[in-house]
């Protein structure tokens, strides 16, 4: 898989470099770096990924929204293993754009983290710049957001993985309908995604991941768990529902087999648009008229009426079909 960063060479350089720093089984591996040429007669870096068959996490729940309980709490689990691999780097690896775009999933719908673009080693971290956010401001801390001077610590990434749980036990994106001027006011003062929809009793040790996902979004980021904490608790609920994971696989997969790809869905909406086109270019309808003394025409649908009128003889008017 090659992709095109949005940052600069040395950026791009950077990535790389971090990328190797967190090579393990749930960090998504590099096999290299490449150049390839511009218009302009320059070179561009890009990056030489695993390729990963299922996408990211975000597409998956944008077409499943609901994912099978096993298969919910295997990727919670992964991402924490992952989150936690790099936080036990020294020094501290800080992801600081954990969310479900940046998990990509295997053939078999295992969780690799990726895009390490904001990643930085806590050694070398001053702060977060305002312009290096994006557009990920639903999983930022309060402090990141309210404090201009703040210096991201490991309680950064865990909020964002509280988030995180959050959409992946409902499938929805956090915030969806409100504004980001909204969001970065509110946060700060304690509002979180909505959870009053959530039955914790639903199913089985949902009660357990929604207490952690809960502690994980703490106000006060020293009452976080660190995630060496977090996959006591999501290895527990996993083990609970391990069994059952090579079903929920199968299921998922033959959803995804009778649904519509992006390839076909892109190729019939060419189509659609190309029948548009050519419908606008045809010539409009035209209907001719010979009367005299008409009066009162009513012109619809978008039709032409030429309405030639004679003097020397009378013909009756004749309607439009």
């Amino acid at each position: 898989m090659f992709e095109e960063p949005r940052y600069p060479s040395n950026d791009v350089l950077s990535e790389a470099r971090l990328m190797c720093e967190g090579s393990c089984q749930f960090v998504l591996r590099l096999l290299g770096v490449c150049q390839s040429p511009v218009p302009q007669g320059s070179w561009r870096l890009g990056l030489v990924m695993q390729f990963m068959e299922n996408g990211s996490l975000e597409a998956l729940l944008e077409r499943l929204s609901h994912l099978p309980w096993p298969l919910t709490f295997r990727l919670a689990h992964q991402v924490a293993l992952g989150m936690n691999f790099l936080h036990l780097r020294s020094p501290v690896l800080l992801h600081l754009d954990l969310k479900p775009s940046n998990v990509l999933l295997d053939d078999s719908f295992n969780a690799q983290l990726t895009d390490f673009g904001l990643a930085k080693l806590m050694s070398s971290v001053s702060s977060v710049s305002r312009e290096s956010q994006g557009g990920t401001i639903s999983y930022m801390p309060p402090e990141a957001i309210e404090d201009v001077n703040y210096k991201p610590t490991p309680a950064y990434d865990v909020f964002s993985f509280g988030i995180l749980l959050w959409s992946l036990i409902t499938g929805e994106k956090p915030y969806s309908h409100a504004k980001s001027s909204l969001i970065k006011w509110h946060i700060p003062r304690g509002q979180r995604p909505d959870i009053s929809h959530i039955d914790s009793t639903a199913v089985e040790k949902l009660g357990d991941m929604m207490k952690l996902m809960q502690s994980c979004w703490d106000r006060d980021q020293n009452n976080r768990p660190l995630f060496s904490d977090c996959i006591l608790i999501t290895e527990k609920v996993y083990e609970h529902y391990r069994p059952g994971i090579l079903d929920a696989i199968h299921r998922v997969q033959d959803i995804l087999s009778k649904m519509p790809t992006r390839e076909s869905m892109d190729s019939l909406s060419k189509e659609i648009s190309n029948l548009r086109v050519k419908s606008d270019q045809q010539s409009p309808a035209v209907i001719h008229f010979t009367a005299s003394n008409v009066s009162g025409l009513q012109v619809g649908h978008n039709n032409v009426m030429h309405i030639t009128k004679t003097t020397d003889k009378k013909q009756k008017t004749k309607k439009a079909k």
